[in-house]
């Protein structure tokens, strides 16, 4: 009796099960995921970051390439909105870049009134060439809110962060959470990324929808009369 192999086969080669890319004769790439999926087939050099099943990463993702050599993806869940990616193919996984905002000044209000509100960052960009500003799927990671100057005795200064989500394709905020840190005295407070989900979660109650992180504002007020504290606000977010 013959005992026939059974590896599965796809597109004519033994379906892997790790990611793997091959050039054929007619001079194209072909590239499987690590479930054996036909992922990519192109003339260019093979995109990286290596291709693990799609299952594996959070649905925020490209959908198309504007063009072969294009560095533009169009958001999955976007009308007119667009990405910078450079060399990932359509299905790749937004998130790589990090971006950091600068530090901000924010003005301190007195006799527990907020002071102006200062956006810190907001997920508008503008690319050279197209001359026009679109919008990034953003998320932040790490915030610091610096109190400097002097603190009268007993005064307390407030600030409060508002994260203004908004669904992907919209402008207006659909949730705004927000989180307050204070100080009696000089010095720095830190909120890292599982803080800020923890603020941002909660607030998220549509299923099935996909949001971003549209700005990050601040507001400082004080508990004295008047004030010479000074508040600075830095963030950290992870952007497309």
């Amino acid at each position: 009796m013959v005992q026939y192999p059974t590896t599965q086969v796809q597109d004519g080669m033994p379906k892997s099960q790790i990611p793997i890319c091959v050039r054929r004769l007619s001079g194209l790439w072909y590239c499987y995921d690590d479930q054996g999926n036909l992922v990519y087939i192109g003339s260019l050099f093979p995109p990286s970051p290596p291709l693990e099943s799609l299952s594996n990463y959070p649905y925020i993702y490209t959908s198309a390439i504007i063009s072969q050599n294009s560095e533009l993806l169009i958001f999955s869940g976007g009308s007119g909105k667009f990405a910078y990616q450079p060399r990932f193919v359509a299905g790749s996984p937004f998130f790589g870049f990090i971006n950091y905002s600068g530090s901000v000044s924010v003005p301190v209000g007195t006799s527990n009134t907020y002071g102006s509100t200062t956006t810190i960052y907001n997920n508008s960009v503008y690319i050279s060439g197209l001359g026009s500003n679109f919008n990034l799927v953003t998320l932040p990671v790490y915030i610091t809110v610096t109190w400097g100057g002097t603190f009268a005795s007993g005064e307390t200064v407030t600030v409060q962060l508002t994260f203004n989500i908004t669904q992907i394709d919209q402008t207006t905020p659909a949730f705004s959470p927000y989180t307050t840190l204070s100080a009696t005295a000089t010095g720095s407070q830190s909120l890292n990324i599982n803080n800020i989900i923890a603020v941002i979660a909660p607030a998220i109650t549509t299923a099935n929808t996909y949001y971003t992180v549209r700005s990050v504002t601040a507001a400082a007020a004080s508990s004295a009369s008047s004030t010479s504290v000074t508040v600075t606000v830095q963030v950290w977010y992870l952007t497309s």
